[in-house]
């Protein structure tokens, strides 16, 4: 099993009663414009993250693929990156910097 290390993450979204949160990383691609990876924590308990909150994140990697259908569109396939057990930090100044 892999642990997947992330750093300066920012929290996009809360969901799955706070059990669960998305974290994007940004970064800029070889032709200057913005790019953005997304991934998906669930947490044993919940983890009182808030959306915005910048900081670093680690966890048990495992990777689920599926296609994403839209409506009037061919199927895509993809993968969704997926982080369990996860810890998370809080970047400095960030608020609490208690592991969760």
């Amino acid at each position: 099993m892999a642990i997947l290390s992330l750093k300066n993450v920012t929290v996009k979204r809360v969901f799955y009663s706070g059990l669960g949160a998305e974290f994007v990383e940004s970064f800029e691609r070889n032709d200057g414009t913005p790019g953005e990876k997304k991934y998906s924590a669930f947490f044993d308990t919940p983890h009182g993250l808030s959306e915005g909150q910048v900081g670093n994140v680690s966890g048990l990697l495992s990777v689920k693929a599926r296609l994403w259908e839209r409506d009037g569109e061919p199927p895509v396939p993809m993968a969704d990156i997926v982080l369990n057990s996860p810890r998370f930090e809080a970047a400095e100044g960030g608020g609490d910097d208690t592991p969760f």
